[in-house]
């Protein structure tokens, strides 16, 4: 460590801010052991977020080798199909009465048996003011018992919670089926994601005070109407997924909205949306809002855009509304980040400037050599070539310096990778099906990538052992590997001790059964070296799969790495 760097000239107070720009691993793996001061500055920071939902297995365990629990103001778990386990090896570290200091907790895809663990304790969180349990929708289709998992939580959280739930000023659960809202008379911010309108009328009876409701309505549109008794709203987000023999239409919006005296923020979506098409019927319900934002399907657009393109619209309130997919909706708020560039050429918007829609995608999707090279996506990070176009024509439309990850899908895609690095610098996850690895394999010759450092191998079987050891000699510096299915243990092992520089690997396995898993960890354990962890994951009702995580347990910062070079 050294014992003075420049950043020891800026106060405590600067330094804060700096951090809260900066991820919690990012911040810890680049600046931990720079200074003492530094490192004093960083155990006293508080931190305002932990998001583990993009984290790997690596990245989770080396936070929690630096922080303090009393530090945390604010986290978020979320265990997706990939990264399942990530909140059971979290808490192996602390114990969620530890974070003292937490004013907010997200959970998403969390299984019951951890759930049961962490909620009777929340009572003990006095600074604890918000609080989140949902699932994605995913995660929904794969598990069916997800009703029966809400049940128990809702019954965990009223019979053991009643502290928490009465000191709680924002809630967001999947529904209240069942639930006693008496002891939610604090809440001014709730999230529904899926609400029927006999539990729409209720809350709407017993949570006058609401000041922020977001909730998905479904069943008869009719009873929106009753939203009028929450008069203090001052941001409403409505979703209605309406039932095939029901209608909805305008005036249901009208007689309802116009209540709302004190409602600035409004967000409206739905998919039957052929009788919201009007700019001038909007514009005289939402003149004095703040934000007004909507989705609508509407599979053909009769009346054109028209109606938004007037003074209201592109000159007092500045609403940008695009129509493209057949949808009908406001930007940036509903602006895609992903888009095929096939469906360009179906682009219709109240301005005559398109730059604000190119400007959000981040991911592009080539389909077809045949586009319009007029259009220009500034920021795309992720590309993912379905064809084989030319690199030339490629600059034309995107900023291939902003490019970081590859995605090759078919044979005529894998020509181009070569080329490909040596355009893109700042080119460094590559993301390819298995049946392609062996067409890639020989399209490389004899090069050795050292710029690719995330590798993502898709439904890999792998016929012959010997493509698993050509793989580790074209792609040596891997840092992160994730094998979606992978053949056997002995694959495994051979990546991990082949791959120098790897710090997280994942793979999908169809033979590790549950019985098995500790045995399975056992022998993973024994057969790699020591400074890597092995954690296996049974995927709930997916009985045929597992994932098998492993990561570098050494944490070793940036700052001490660099010191090993000097």
């Amino acid at each position: 460590m050294t014992s003075y760097c420049f950043l020891d000239q800026f106060p405590v107070e600067i330094l804060h801010i700096v951090f809260n720009y900066i991820s919690v691993f990012e911040l810890y793996y680049n600046l931990y052991n720079v200074s003492d001061y530094i490192n004093t500055v960083l155990l006293n920071y508080p931190i305002s977020l932990i998001n583990l939902k993009s984290s790997v297995q690596y990245h989770v365990d080396f936070i929690c080798h630096y922080i303090k629990p009393d530090q945390i103001i604010s986290l978020t778990l979320f265990d997706n199909i990939d990264n399942n386990g990530q909140s059971e090896l979290f808490f192996s570290h602390f114990h969620i009465e530890q974070f003292i200091q937490l004013q907010s907790l997200t959970l998403i895809n969390i299984e019951n048996n951890l759930l049961k663990f962490l909620l009777p304790n929340l009572n003990k969180l006095k600074y604890l003011r918000s609080f989140s349990f949902d699932t994605t929708d995913y995660y929904r289709m794969i598990n069916k018992d997800y009703r029966l998992q809400f049940t128990q939580l809702k019954s965990i959280l009223l019979n053991t919670c009643t502290n928490l739930l009465s000191q709680l000023n924002q809630l967001i659960l999947f529904d209240i089926q069942e639930m006693t809202l008496k002891s939610l008379s604090h809440l001014h911010r709730l999230k529904i994601s899926e609400c029927s309108t006999t539990e729409l009328q209720k809350i709407c009876s017993e949570m006058s005070q609401l000041k922020s409701f977001d909730v998905c309505l479904q069943g008869d549109p009719i009873y929106i109407q009753v939203l009028s008794s929450l008069s203090k709203l001052t941001r409403l987000i409505l979703k209605i997924d309406v039932f095939k023999n029901k209608f909805i239409s305008m005036d249901f919006i009208e007689q309802f909205l116009p209540n709302l005296f004190q409602l600035k923020h409004f967000e409206f979506q739905t998919d039957n949306g052929d009788h919201f098409d009007d700019g001038k019927r909007w514009e005289k319900l939402t003149k004095s809002f703040i934000t007004f934002n909507f989705k609508f399907k509407i599979k053909y657009l009769f009346k054109g855009l028209d109606s938004f393109r007037t003074s209201f619209w592109l000159e007092e309130k500045h609403w940008c509304v695009i129509y493209h997919n057949e949808d009908l909706y406001t930007i940036p708020r509903f602006a895609p980040v992903k888009c095929y560039i096939s469906n360009l050429l179906f682009i219709n918007s109240n301005t005559p400037n398109y730059t604000i829609f190119y400007e959000r995608i981040t991911k592009l999707i080539v389909s077809t050599e045949f586009f319009n090279e007029n259009h220009y996506f500034p920021n795309v990070k992720t590309l993912k070539m379905n064809c084989l176009v030319s690199i030339e024509r490629l600059s034309n439309i995107i900023n291939l310096n902003k490019v970081k990850h590859l995605i090759l899908s078919s044979e005529s895609s894998i020509s181009m990778f070569l080329l490909a690095l040596s355009v893109m610098p700042h080119l460094n996850e590559l993301t390819i099906r298995g049946y392609l690895v062996p067409i890639l394999i020989k399209e490389l010759q004899d090069n050795i990538i050292k710029q690719i450092r995330i590798l993502n191998l898709h439904f890999c079987y792998f016929e012959k052992e010997s493509i698993t050891k050509i793989l580790c000699y074209h792609f040596p510096y891997i840092q992160y590997l994730n094998i979606s299915l992978i053949n056997s243990i002995k694959d495994i092992i051979f990546f991990i001790q082949q791959l120098k520089y790897l710090l997280n690997a994942s793979f999908g396995m169809n033979s590790l059964f549950k019985k098995d898993k500790d045995k399975n960890c056992q022998e993973l354990q024994m057969a790699i070296d020591k400074k890597y962890t092995c954690q296996i994951v049974h995927i709930t009702n997916q009985n045929a799969l597992s994932f098998v995580h492993i990561w570098d347990n050494e944490y070793q910062t940036l700052s001490s790495f660099l010191a090993t070079l000097l």
